[in-house]
């Protein structure tokens, strides 16, 4: 068992007693060193808004507080700035349909371990479980997708419960939290000390054997086709600099998740590149043919451990969380710590390699050769072509964010990351409509580095009323809307696995269409519904273009990048694109599909 202590360095303060919940709330967010509130208004949250005001009238300190068009895009925004900095921030939001349109971002929070805190507004303690109007049991319903929900009541109990979640979306396996506030709580007063010492001190399961570690350690060194398995928990732990170090010193190949793409820069010779479902030819096939497999950080999820995943393989697994080891592979050794601790002992501790690696590598390179080519079209924008290019323009260095589906994978295989914080995506859940606020987010954290949105034309419009929020706070974000009117994921699944039966996946569909018509291949229409490019008539501020053709692509990215406020482009792209290579679903490496 590891003791970990959080303490937020508090020093006494002169507080009144008598402060209403309110300023309770807002003194010790202030305390917390909270940059930022990202959120939208209502009723029973009302209180602490008006608290914010008052300050900021006084020119007392507050955290500033961005207000978003709809209350999903205040908790992806979220996830974007902390997937950067490493800490969390406050979303907050009334109750009721406030509260439950925080569910999803809550949920992908929970699935890719982001740290954030939520806090929602609720009826007056005297009217919960009345039926009250806007009142929704919020606690109960993010209990499964939370490592923490509290309801408070009382004025008094504000300030444990903030310091508490805190201290919790940081510990073990990040995540959300939700602190659900009473109205009356944040109107009602406390007359207690205000709190000092905020130290609490909890217990994380880690398991660090070093029996079990030095014995792994010595059967990888001694192996002869090892890979080395990454997720998004290198990414989480800010270990990817000693990812690098540990693959060096044992020669070994590295595959990465989308989670963790960027932690080995594609064109090291070690990188495999994304394991999976879409992933490179060499990563599966090395998975297939492995006799060692060390995950780190990693979910062994269906989308990667495929079948024939490390059917020759001894497997270890690495996590820090205990309840994902052994449970979707049985695994071989079972490693409960953070990925950090593991390869900081792993680089001082662990043997030197045994075994050569070079027919490993040579046998890597060979099915590195089989990789899908990409067409060569002259009158259609091919879109891993252009991410390609826009890779290149950027030299891989740009922040980028992206919604859910093609565009998402085609980014994830053309776009050459060279770190990984700099990827901002929805993985476990797969939020379309993540992108664009999540950009939004990344923006915040006042970084140097230009910040790209490359979306899909379906998945841009699940959030696209947070390009209000671009321009009212003037964010210079650069959008790229790969469009080919369709839902783009669903068509291509529908086109090959299910006899081309896809006409809800078109975004041009109407009533004056053939009723049996499933087929997008001999349409002729184009999605401007919206009409992309007049969004600057609507959004002043936003500037817009559509690109057509491949000869205008570089042009149109430079002109974009050398832009110094927000731009949205309409990439209209050939319609019969496709994510190649894929492993049809149940199906397994062998089965993989590079031609369509």
């Amino acid at each position: 068992m590891m003791s970990i202590n959080e303490n937020n360095n508090i020093k006494k303060k002169d507080l009144p007693k008598n402060r209403s919940g309110a300023e309770i709330f807002v003194d010790t967010i202030n305390d917390l060193k909270i940059d930022y509130i990202f959120g939208h208004t209502g009723g029973a949250i009302m209180p602490m808004y008006v608290e914010i005001n008052k300050r900021i009238s006084r020119h007392e300190k507050t955290p500033e507080v961005i207000m978003f068009r709809q209350e999903p895009g205040a908790g992806h925004a979220a996830e974007g700035y902390s997937k950067i900095k490493g800490k969390p921030l406050l979303v907050c939001a009334t109750s009721g349909p406030g509260a439950t349109n925080l569910v999803t971002p809550i949920a992908d929070c929970f699935a890719d371990s982001i740290p954030a805190i939520f806090v929602t507004g609720q009826v007056s303690s005297n009217y919960l479980g009345t039926n009250a109007f806007q009142e929704v049991p919020i606690t109960k319903i993010v209990s499964p997708i939370t490592k923490l929900a509290i309801l408070v009541k009382n004025a008094n109990e504000i300030e444990s419960a903030l310091r508490k979640a805190y201290d919790i979306s940081l510990s073990g396996r990040k995540g959300p939290v939700l602190i659900d506030i009473c109205k009356d709580a944040f109107n009602g007063k406390n007359n207690e000390e205000p709190l000092i010492n905020s130290s609490i001190e909890k217990k994380i399961e880690d398991k660090f054997d070093k029996k079990v570690i030095d014995e792994m350690l010595k059967q990888f060194a001694k192996a002869k086709k090892p890979i080395i398995y990454i997720g998004g928990g290198i990414k989480i732990d800010d270990s990817y600099e000693l990812l690098k170090t540990f693959a060096k010193k044992y020669d070994s190949p590295v595959g990465m998740t989308l989670m963790s793409l960027g932690s080995i820069p594609r064109d090291n010779k070690l990188s495999l590149g994304m394991l999976g479902m879409h992933g490179t030819i060499e990563a599966n096939n090395a998975a297939k043919n492995s006799d060692f497999i060390l995950g780190i950080g990693v979910r062994f999820d269906d989308r990667v451990a495929v079948k024939d995943f490390g059917n020759h393989a001894k497997i270890c697994h690495v996590d820090i969380d205990a309840s994902e080891i052994n449970k979707i592979r049985k695994v071989d050794y079972e490693i409960n710590t953070s990925a950090k601790r593991f390869l900081e002992y792993a680089i001082n501790n662990g043997p030197s390699r045994t075994e050569d690696l070079n027919d490993w590598h040579n046998q890597i390179s060979e099915w590195k050769k089989m990789n899908p080519k990409l067409d060569e079209e002259k009158d259609e924008i091919i879109p891993q072509i252009f991410i390609k290019e826009l890779s290149n323009l950027t030299s891989g260095k740009s922040i980028i964010a992206t919604g859910v589906g093609q565009h998402q994978m085609w980014t994830a295989q053309y776009y050459n990351f060279i770190n990984p914080t700099d990827f901002l995506t929805s993985g476990g859940l797969g939020t379309m409509g993540y992108g664009l606020p999540a950009a939004i987010g990344a923006y915040f954290t006042k970084s140097n580095k230009e910040i790209i949105l490359i979306d899909g034309d379906g998945s841009f419009q699940m959030n696209m009323q947070e390009l209000g929020t671009v321009v009212q706070n003037k964010i210079p974000l650069k959008m790229f809307v790969i469009n080919n009117g369709l839902w783009g994921l669903p068509m291509q699944w529908h086109e090959m696995f299910d006899e081309g039966n896809l006409f809800e996946c078109c975004l041009e569909r109407d009533l004056t269409c053939p009723k049996n018509c499933s087929s997008f291949k001999t349409c002729k229409k184009r999605n401007n519904n919206p009409d992309l490019i007049n969004l600057d008539k609507v959004y002043p501020g936003l500037k817009t273009a559509r690109i057509t053709r491949p000869e205008e692509m570089i042009p149109m990215i430079k002109e974009v990048l050398a832009h110094k406020g927000p731009y949205l482009v309409d990439v209209q792209i050939k319609k019969e694109s496709y994510i190649l290579p894929i492993i049809p679903p149940g199906k397994g490496i062998d089965d993989i599909i590079t031609e369509y």
